[in-house]
């Protein structure tokens, strides 16, 4: 069977939807709707660290120099390899870093962080981000995947020498929807939605009127039928779970059976089927 991808064009005879009919391999109409960040349903801020009346516990380890000035927390860098350490807490993660900076040195950030379990820092428990050397302050947000108990927090202000103000270090709570649409597949007029439940506990929504309850830390798929005979066609997809705002994302449909007014031109490799787009001329 060809492989037949739709694309949505602005043009033939004036206007029109165009199919694409390629000679090799079997027939595809998924859409894999990720990435898309779990909803964040609600934020708690755990700590801050600001800089008004000294380095707040932060202290330099390598490559670099601190002092608190005007404000904000003034690091040099000296080397390549610069980096600084907060003071000890205690905050059960996962967890997010948010920071406000400029600088202009070179090279990427990045946040170590230590644990109970683990009281040195290391590749694994890290993460990078990017860094904006413009001397312009930004915002940066960074999550910190780790289950355990944080203890440290280790900062890396680039990969160059240069200077580096921050005016503020805070770490957040992030409390996230439970359900997350992992895909969305369309076949035809026919749709299937996978959906994953994060959390331990079961989770009853409906899908597009469809009840169904997924188990604790399990995926399932829910397949429905969209009415319609045009060629061409979006679909809202919306899960409703109780107490839960609801998820919603649009499946574009492609029916390659449907009635319509299509042409069709035709290379050695490619076969184009375009139907032209209901009112237009």
């Amino acid at each position: 069977m060809n492989k037949i991808i739709y694309r949505h064009v602005s043009r033939w005879l004036g206007a029109a939807v165009c199919a694409v009919s390629c000679a090799s391999g079997g027939t595809a109409l998924g859409q894999e709707i990720n990435p898309y960040p779990r909803q964040v349903l609600r934020k708690e801020s755990l700590h801050q660290w600001e800089f008004q009346g000294g380095t707040a516990g932060w202290t330099a380890l390598h490559d670099c120099t601190i002092a608190a000035t005007g404000g904000t927390l003034r690091i040099q860098s000296v080397g390549t390899d610069p980096y600084l350490i907060s003071g000890p807490f205690s905050f059960a993660g996962p967890l997010a870093v948010q920071i406000r900076v400029k600088c202009a040195a070179g090279g990427a950030g990045e946040f170590f962080w230590t644990t109970v379990e683990a009281s040195h820092t290391d590749a694994a428990r890290s993460q990078h981000f990017k860094l904006v050397h413009d001397g312009q302050w930004h915002n940066y947000f960074v999550r910190i995947e780790e289950h355990g108990t944080l203890t440290h927090l280790r900062f890396d202000p680039g990969t160059a020498p240069g200077w580096i103000e921050v005016e503020k270090i805070e770490l957040i709570r992030e409390t996230v929807h439970p359900l997350e649409l992992q895909s969305i597949h369309a076949e035809g007029r026919q749709i299937t939605v996978a959906l994953t439940n994060h959390a331990a506990e079961a989770v009853a929504c409906r899908v597009e009127n469809r009840p169904i309850t997924v188990a604790g830390h399990t995926a399932q798929q829910v397949t429905f039928t969209v009415a319609g005979k045009a060629p061409f066609a979006t679909q809202d997809v919306t899960v409703r779970a109780e107490k839960l705002p609801p998820l919603c994302r649009t499946a574009f449909i492609a029916d390659a059976e449907a009635e319509g007014d299509w042409v069709t031109l035709k290379s050695p490799e490619l076969t184009l089927r375009a139907a032209r787009a209901p009112g237009l001329a």
